[in-house]
């Protein structure tokens, strides 16, 4: 296999890759938005989602500083 063949291999791979981070991003904001009108509204907190945005928070972002 050439080597510039691999090259367009991980273009796609680092594509998908941003795609994927995007993504991952986007759904903790909305996270954060719904927690943050939960208590802007003041009403009871919805501790399921509180507790999933502290939990999968961490892990995505050592995920987009791991580069590939």
């Amino acid at each position: 296999m050439d080597p510039r063949e691999y090259l367009d291999y991980l273009r796609i791979l680092h594509g998908a890759y941003d795609s994927l981070m995007m993504t991952l991003f986007r759904y903790q904001g909305r996270l954060g938005l719904k927690i943050r009108r939960m208590r802007k509204a003041g009403g009871v907190p919805d501790f399921s989602v509180i507790r999933r945005h502290g939990k999968v928070g961490p892990f995505f972002a050592l995920l987009a500083r791991s580069r590939l």
